[in-house]
């Protein structure tokens, strides 16, 4: 993005973050993370195939992720989100 925009990358996180309020890579992470929720809610998707819809090439660094951001595995949230 910072290319396509004719900054340097720290100047762009700089300029981003200034007017969003978080980092480009944070923004994308919590946009990916919330997608993946609602996928989780709303599909019965396999948590690889999660994974690969949002972006994630790896379904542990997803898996990571989601937990960091959530607090809860992928798995324990979709269960969790469907009452079972």
């Amino acid at each position: 993005m910072a290319a396509r925009a004719g900054m340097s990358r720290s100047a762009f996180t700089r300029h981003f973050r200034a007017r969003v309020g978080d980092t480009p890579l944070n923004h994308l992470t919590g946009w990916r993370i919330q997608r993946a929720r609602t996928l989780l809610r709303e599909s019965r998707l396999p948590l690889a195939e999660v994974a690969a819809r949002i972006g994630y090439d790896s379904d542990a660094a997803f898996q990571r992720a989601f937990k960091r951001l959530t607090g809860l595995p992928p798995g324990a949230y979709r269960r969790a989100a469907s009452g079972i």
